[in-house]
């Protein structure tokens, strides 16, 4: 019986010391927030280059403002690409351009 819970113990925390050791690099998808722009603005844009751009960005106020226009071009209130420009326009000025 003592080995077992020496071994439940021991695999609870290298399970514990894995999962915490897991750090969420950005929250938000670059490839999404361009093929989006890219959908909804007329124009050729080169999704690629947007892709790159936005991911070689850093800082937290990016990171943020990304995060926000991606909930708010997923957001499930915007039916059509007007509408996410319209509504979408302050979190998403600067990350597509």
């Amino acid at each position: 019986m003592k080995p077992a819970i020496i071994l439940c113990t021991l695999m609870t925390l290298a399970l514990s010391g894995l999962v915490s050791g897991c750090e969420v690099k950005q929250a938000y998808d670059c490839r999404r927030i361009c093929d989006r722009y890219d959908e909804c603005i007329p124009g050729d844009q080169d999704v690629s280059a947007c892709t790159e751009e936005c991911r070689a960005q850093s800082g937290d106020a990016f990171e943020q403002q990304a995060g926000e226009c991606q909930d708010c071009i997923d957001n499930g209130d915007n039916s059509s690409c007007i509408e996410e420009a319209f509504q979408c326009g302050d979190e998403c000025a600067g990350i597509t351009d």
